[in-house]
């Protein structure tokens, strides 16, 4: 298949892959290698992303998959609150579990996405807060130009999926109606209950400004979520100064401001297309 469709690159679709048992993890390592190119032994196959749960991470099997071809991968991380995603979620492992695999995985050379969701049925601004929390512990446990290269966040938007508990949780709270059908996780953000569709549109766009910003500077982000000519304004200035700060470089334009709420869908494509974060990250 390799030869014949000219493969380069591998998505691998299994969002659990490194929780695998010892004798499957070492026959995929041992196997792997085989999709080298031209049939070329190097210990090393194609290039390939994938998915695992943070708390299956160690240094050693990210070590092991980054010998043998891997890219990225990209990691679900969903709320910081605990309780919440212990309950809710039905995702066990604790915090600290969570973080300390984004820092084995970075310490073995692994480019990380880490997938934070916003807006979950019941959901307050408290709670995402604990979200960014735990980002900002996480980025406080590595070296900040290592933490800059390699890991990215991902802020998505809660989408009630036919079939899942949240759905029917979300219909019971009265937030959709019982036909309701999803729309794109980057941009349709639903009420919880707790926060409006724009209060959680504002949260987005300014979620890795408060992981990145000194806490004395969160009035200032405060200001940059609300969708006005001083929000939009402010947001345009910190926003430019952190690309400007992580990139070199700004995807804004220099003296045109962004006008309204529905504007939040060009700037994000401008920036970092299907990313669900208007600000982007280093290793995206």
């Amino acid at each position: 298949m390799r030869d014949k469709w000219d493969i380069e690159y591998v998505y691998i679709g299994d969002e659990t892959i490194m929780t695998t048992s010892k004798k499957r993890f070492d026959e995929f390592i041992n196997k792997y290698p085989e999709t080298a190119r031209d049939g070329k032994v190097t210990g090393r196959g194609l290039s390939f992303w994938c998915e695992t749960r943070p708390e299956s991470m160690t240094y050693d099997r990210v070590k092991a998959f980054l010998d043998i071809g891997l890219a990225a991968i990209n990691i679900g991380i969903e709320s910081g609150n605990e309780e919440y995603r212990q309950q809710k979620l039905h995702r066990k492992p604790t915090n600290e579990r969570m973080i300390q695999g984004i820092v084995d995985g970075v310490s073995a050379g692994a480019k990380i996405g880490a997938n934070v969701i916003i807006g979950f049925p019941g959901e307050d601004r408290e709670m995402i807060f604990e979200s960014i929390g735990l980002m900002r512990e996480t980025a406080k446990r590595i070296d900040k130009d290592e933490f800059d290269k390699k890991v990215s966040i991902m802020i998505h938007l809660f989408q009630p999926y036919r079939g899942t508990p949240m759905r029917e949780e979300a219909i019971k709270m009265g937030l959709i109606p019982p036909d309701y059908i999803c729309g794109d996780y980057r941009m349709d953000a639903l009420g919880t209950g707790a926060l409006s569709p724009s209060e959680l549109l504002g949260l987005q766009r300014t979620f890795n400004l408060y992981v990145d910003l000194p806490k004395s500077r969160w009035s200032e982000i405060r200001e940059a979520e609300l969708f006005s000519t001083e929000g939009d304004a402010k947001f345009e200035q910190l926003a430019r100064e952190y690309q400007l700060k992580h990139f070199g470089k700004t995807s804004f334009p220099l003296t045109t401001p962004t006008s309204s709420c529905e504007d939040i869908t060009a700037i994000s494509e401008a920036l970092v297309p299907g990313s669900g974060t208007l600000l982007g990250m280093p290793g995206t």
